[in-house]
């Protein structure tokens, strides 16, 4: 007599299994989504009226020089492309750092080389005035000992005003990249040889000031979404880059980036940073 027992019980396997994942798929984004709207609201800035009164002074800034030093292409236009572009509409000259090409950002071939091309395309919906890419290698940048010397040489020749970079002192709660944090603190450590530098650090845990970007958010999801081969990264992977960073009023991922809804002070998609002086 054969035994059908163990095909049913391998069947019972499975099915348990397949349940299994399938409430795992269900209570993951819910539990990530509490961990990040926990995250997000602590990154807030105590007092948003004054950050909010910081924002708008910054918009005033005029005929400037403003560079961000970033570690891959869509660093800009995620945490700054809004601020960006509206500084570049009120007569500064925007120029863009980009540590590494992000080659080991996906399994396509010429990656690093594909993602420069769609940084160039976000910069004319942005209208950089300048991108720089120095090519180090990604997710090493902490080992690249030319890393400081090469952004002094580039603060040196374009005399910027303002820098906007990772915050490596006080970094945002979640998504911790090493490149990121080896660019802000990169840029920090190159800045210190010159007077008179401002400097506005995102990803941030400690944010104090508030950019209103409500003029050019379609831009800023324009440029998003010239970024076509990190788009196709798996879900997963982009709900642990994207959601951290902020929760922004449209729910869609590729919306309007690092922005984040403040209506009790008037701003509907605004961008947060820590200002600092060095």
């Amino acid at each position: 007599m054969f035994k059908v027992f163990p095909k049913k019980s391998r069947l019972k396997k499975v099915l348990i299994v397949l349940a299994s994942l399938g409430i795992l798929m269900l209570i993951l984004p819910i539990s990530m989504s509490i961990i990040f709207y926990i995250a997000s609201r602590l990154s807030k800035p105590a007092n948003l009226g004054v950050a909010k009164a910081k924002g708008v002074e910054l918009s005033k800034v005029k005929g400037q020089t403003v560079m961000l030093i970033g570690a891959h292409p869509d660093d800009a236009d995620w945490y700054a492309g809004g601020t960006l572009a509206a500084l570049h509409k009120n007569g500064n000259k925007v120029v863009i750092i980009v540590a590494t090409s992000g080659e080991k950002g996906g399994s396509e071939k010429n990656l690093g080389r594909t993602r420069e091309q769609e940084q160039l395309k976000a910069a004319e919906y942005l209208q950089y005035d300048e991108v720089k890419f120095l090519r180090f290698k990604d997710r090493d940048l902490k080992d690249e000992v030319k890393l400081i010397p090469k952004l002094k040489s580039l603060i040196q020749e374009y005399k910027p005003k303002i820098i906007f970079t990772f915050d490596s002192e006080k970094e945002g709660y979640v998504y911790r990249h090493s490149d990121h944090k080896a660019a802000g603190a990169g840029a920090l450590e190159a800045g210190k040889d010159f007077e008179d530098i401002d400097f506005y650090f995102f990803h941030s845990s400690k944010n104090n000031l508030i950019f209103d970007i409500e003029e050019v958010k379609d831009l800023k999801t324009k440029a998003l979404g010239a970024h076509k081969s990190q788009r196709r990264r798996s879900r997963f992977i982009r709900i642990l880059r994207y959601l951290p960073l902020n929760l922004f009023r449209s729910g869609r991922f590729e919306s309007a980036g690092s922005a984040q809804s403040f209506m009790s002070i008037g701003i509907e998609y605004g961008e947060m940073y820590r200002k600092a002086s060095i």
